[in-house]
C-alpha cells in the first residue's frame, strides 16, 4: 500500500510567505466560503498564543515543471490559515474575554517576542502531493464522514463545559499550592532579642503577682 499523504510541520511564517508570492490558493473548488465570527478568529489566535495544539491542515501541493511554480491549495482548513493572515495584517483585535493580557490588541500592538512566537508556530499539515481532483474530493468525503458533527447547540454546550473544567483545573492547582505553603510553613526561630523581652515580662508579671500579695 502506497500512502497517498505525507505529514509535514509548516510555520505561519512559512504561509505567509507563500500568500505573498501568490503561491497559497486559499479558495479552491473543493471548499465552500465560510465566514468565521469575531468570537471565533479570537479564539483561534488566543489558542496559538497559549501554544495548544489546532486541528490539522490538508493541502494539495503541485510544481509546473516548466515555470518551476508551486501551487499551494488548501483543501481542509481555510479558516484557520485566513484568520491567522488576517491577524498579521491587524485585521482583527484579540478579545479580552478570551486573554486578559493581549485583549484589545492587533498583532503590530503586540511585543515583539510574542510577535515572533506567533509567526514561529507550526501547523501540522497533510501534505497531498499531485493528487488529483477526484482523489481529493474523495479524501473530503472521507474528513467529513469520520468527523463528528455536532449541532450548534451541542457544540456550545461542549465549549463551555471544556472551558469550565479548565478554570475548575486551574482553581485546583492554585489551592494546592496554597495548601502546600501552609503545610510548608514553619515558624521563625526565636532571637535572643526576643527570648529576653519574654524573660523581662515573665519577671515583670512576677512581681506585680508578689506586690499583690
Amino acid at each position: 500500500m502506497q500512502q497517498a499523504f505525507h505529514t509535514r510541520n509548516y510555520s505561519i511564517r512559512d504561509f505567509e510567505e507563500w500568500d505573498k508570492r501568490g503561491e497559497l490558493l486559499l479558495q479552491p473548488k473543493f471548499q465552500r466560503r465560510d465566514v468565521w465570527t469575531d468570537k471565533a478568529r479570537s479564539y483561534l489566535i488566543d489558542t496559538i498564543l497559549r501554544g495548544k495544539p489546532i486541528p490539522k491542515v490538508y493541502m494539495r501541493q503541485d510544481v509546473n515543471p516548466k515555470t518551476r511554480h508551486v501551487r499551494r491549495e488548501i483543501v481542509d482548513g481555510q479558516q484557520r490559515l485566513r484568520t491567522v493572515l488576517n491577524f498579521l495584517k491587524d485585521g482583527f483585535k484579540i478579545s479580552k474575554s478570551h486573554h486578559p493580557t493581549f485583549g484589545g490588541k492587533t498583532f503590530s500592538g503586540l511585543d515583539p517576542s510574542t510577535q515572533g512566537d506567533i509567526l514561529k508556530y507550526e501547523f501540522v499539515v497533510d501534505l497531498l502531493q499531485d493528487m488529483p481532483d477526484n482523489e481529493v474530493y474523495n479524501v473530503l468525503a472521507r474528513i467529513n464522514t469520520y468527523s463528528e458533527k455536532l449541532k450548534a447547540q451541542e457544540r456550545r454546550k461542549n465549549c463551555a463545559t471544556l472551558e469550565r473544567k479548565a478554570r475548575m483545573e486551574n482553581a485546583k492547582e492554585v489551592l494546592g499550592k496554597i495548601a502546600d505553603r501552609v503545610l510548608a510553613y514553619r515558624p521563625k526561630p526565636k532571637t535572643k532579642a526576643a527570648k529576653r523581652r519574654k524573660r523581662r515580662d515573665q519577671y515583670a508579671k512576677r512581681r506585680r503577682s508578689e506586690s499583690c500579695i
